[in-house]
């Protein structure tokens, strides 16, 4: 009797599936060296560069889900990433192994939550990491060569 019960039921747990995005750690064009270009945004609706901001920054996207953000050639943060992908949008979270000694102009605090952005690679092949809000930034970035 028990086998008949546990047959009956045992579609609908098959059919269950979890609603949470599938997380992929080694996305296909995204990991690699990238050099920030500018980011644009904010309460004031500024664009700030590296030559505006005094300072460079470069973040690399290992294939072993590790990052590390370099500004003016010394590492700055790193932690670990996760892209999350859900319907077309993709978001890359980050575990960070420590806040930074002080602030770039990428936030890396999370403001409650763990840090992230939305993806976008545009059709010139620039990466753009959304902090999403309306007072934030959209930062660009190229691929380093």
């Amino acid at each position: 009797m028990r086998r008949i019960i546990l047959l009956l039921f045992l579609p609908l747990l098959a059919g269950c599936r979890s609603s949470a995005p599938a997380p992929v750690t080694a996305p296909s064009g995204v990991e690699g060296s990238w050099v920030w270009t500018e980011s644009s945004g904010g309460k004031m609706g500024r664009t700030l560069t590296p030559k505006s901001e005094g300072y460079t920054l470069t973040v690399t996207f290992g294939t072993n889900g590790r990052f590390v953000l370099r500004r003016d050639r010394d590492p700055w943060v790193s932690g670990t990433y996760v892209l999350e992908t859900e319907g077309e949008a993709t978001t890359i979270r980050y575990g960070l192994d420590a806040l930074p000694p002080s602030r770039t102009v990428i936030s890396w605090t999370g403001l409650g939550q763990p840090p992230r952005h939305t993806v976008v690679q545009d059709t010139d092949g620039a990466l753009v990491l959304d902090e999403g809000c309306c007072d934030r930034y959209r930062h660009s970035f190229r691929r380093s060569e």
